[in-house]
């Protein structure tokens, strides 16, 4: 996936700021979860916007399915923030902001 990286820095810091003030319990994990989709946009090679989806080739080697939900071991078992989601959020809102 091309992105700018440029653009990509504005909206990644743009979701870190939100998930901080947001605060919870949660707000940490999606600061982690935003890191890690930002540094996989930028590097892995394997993903792709289809529809209203990002599918998206992990680490672990199994392909992803992520927009609200996904099937990964963290968002699907224990309902936490996922990388994934993260990174279909971070490119939903890189895409918004390009019109």
């Amino acid at each position: 996936m091309q992105l700018n990286l440029t653009k990509l820095e504005e909206v990644a810091q743009a979701a870190f700021d939100a998930a901080t003030e947001h605060g919870g319990k949660d707000a940490q994990r999606w600061t982690m979860a935003i890191a890690k989709a930002k540094q996989q946009l930028e590097e892995n090679p394997y993903i792709t916007l289809d529809g209203d989806a990002l599918l998206i080739l992990s680490d672990s080697l199994q392909i992803y399915r992520a927009n609200g939900t996904c099937g990964c071991v963290s968002h699907a078992k224990y309902a936490r923030p996922c990388w994934h989601r993260a990174a279909y959020r971070l490119v939903k809102r890189y895409t918004e902001t390009s019109h």
